[in-house]
């Protein structure tokens, strides 16, 4: 067991100084490379070709980091259609104001703040999941991304992960 544990770490450690050493060696000539090595992915010709896709995250309550978390969410660099929907409770809850404070510093992001009401059959999160699910359904969207609000999102992840989702229907 010591020895599979050290031969996968040593492996890691060796894919991860391959990938900066490629990083490195694109810098350039694709600036952007630590999002997408291959530059033709920031083209406008393959950016148009990336499905719809919208992006549900339940919230409750307000951290230290939870504005700069939504932040890095809605600005990430897919290229693609990326609708938002922000659920939560009620409009008491302490998040509410800041998620009106990010539309408004964002306009040009495409951000839906929903009120799921409370809940009594499941736990608060997943209704808020439900209800911003059940509003996505009424939008064209391909794919549906469950996000909780506290992740500090890469630029890339996005469409990392729809580029894997496309290139791989199973």
């Amino acid at each position: 067991f010591i020895f599979a544990c050290t031969v996968a770490l040593t492996n890691l450690v060796r894919l991860r100084a391959a990938f900066k050493r490629g990083i490195e060696a694109l810098k350039d000539s694709n600036p952007l490379a630590h999002i997408a090595p291959d530059v033709n992915k920031f083209r406008h010709s393959f950016q148009i070709t990336l499905p719809r896709c919208a992006v549900v995250m339940p919230v409750k309550g307000v951290h230290n980091q939870s504005y700069d978390n939504w932040r890095t969410q809605i600005t990430a660099m897919y290229g693609g259609p990326l609708e938002f929907f922000f659920c939560v409770e009620s409009e008491d809850d302490p998040a509410y104001p800041h998620i009106e404070r990010l539309i408004r510093e964002h306009a040009d992001a495409n951000i839906r703040l929903l009120v799921a009401g409370r809940t009594w059959y499941c736990s608060q999160k997943m209704h808020n999941q439900l209800h911003g699910f059940e509003a996505v359904l009424r939008t064209a969207a391909k794919y549906v991304i469950l996000l909780d609000d506290d992740i500090h999102l890469h630029p890339g992840t996005i469409r990392i992960w729809v580029e894997e989702m496309e290139s791989d229907p199973k």
